[in-house]
């Protein structure tokens, strides 16, 4: 028997076993996605908090699983970065880590003292690993997790929509984090057309991943009705990504918060009724 068929059969079993595990480890490592949810509370603590101002103070933050810019993953830092927000919507969000006991949304909610909701995109080995989150201590009345259209192998996306009352009115908020690579651009259409119809007052914020300078976000500035948060105060940032769009709603304050806890800048607005 020649040498070359000698070696084939000796090694077969180990070559078979070979293929089966890089089968499995390329289909468990696969991202699906979580699907949609609704619910009608966050997780942790009841909330308690009475209306007492007349401003409402609202963050998008995309945290960038909470590593700074030193490489270092601090969630006490990430933390810092908002002060007394009434309403936080987070991206790039951690779910199960290995030899981690809680996801990154469940220590943010102790760290912040505000309730909160885990907002999964996708799941690998059958564990929500990757996602949104979002954090409030006003009145949730009803929140939807959508599922937004991604790409066969691309990465998964999803909007959230939470009902929160706030002076008597109910205020929806969207929440997302839309791709910069191909399907982005349909996954912020979707998103702002949703914005758009949602009953006043109503706010869409997040990592858009779309500049000031795309015809997408000029178009949305330009909506009758329509406010950017940070842009009433700060001139336009070229670089950024983070937004947040207001209907029935006025900016009494905004500004950006970078203390190198991510490869973005924390933004957050104080609002009032207008």
């Amino acid at each position: 028997m020649p040498r070359n068929s000698k070696l084939l059969r000796r090694y077969s079993p180990l070559l078979g076993l070979f293929v089966i595990l890089t089968i499995t480890y390329f289909v468990g490592d696969h991202p699906v996605s979580t699907g949609p949810a609704e619910g009608t509370k966050f997780s942790g603590p009841p909330a308690t908090r009475q209306a007492s101002s007349d401003r409402l103070m609202i963050a998008t933050f995309n945290i960038d699983s909470g590593k700074g810019a030193d490489g270092k993953v601090d969630l006490a830092r990430t933390a810092r970065c908002l002060q007394m927000p009434d309403f936080v919507g987070m991206n790039e969000v951690h779910g199960f880590l290995w030899g981690e006991a809680k996801n990154q949304a469940e220590t943010l909610s102790n760290l912040l003292h505000l309730p909160y909701l885990w907002v999964p995109v996708e799941k690998r080995w059958g564990q929500e690993t990757f996602g949104n989150a979002a954090f409030t201590d006003l009145p949730v009345t009803h929140w939807q997790r959508v599922v937004l259209p991604s790409h066969r192998f691309g990465a998964k996306r999803n909007y959230l929509l939470t009902d929160v009352l706030w002076h008597g009115k109910t205020v929806h908020i969207l929440t997302t984090h839309t791709d910069w690579k191909p399907g982005g651009e349909e996954q912020f259409k979707i998103v702002r057309d949703v914005f758009l119809n949602l009953p006043a007052p109503a706010i869409l914020m997040g990592d858009l991943n779309t500049p000031a300078s795309s015809e997408l976000i000029k178009g949305l500035k330009a909506t009758p009705g329509v406010e950017e948060a940070v842009d009433q105060i700060y001139d336009t940032i070229p670089s950024r990504v983070d937004w947040i769009f207001l209907r029935g709603l006025h900016t009494k304050d905004a500004a950006p918060v970078n203390l190198k806890a991510s490869d973005h800048p924390a933004y957050w607005a104080s609002v009032v009724l207008k």
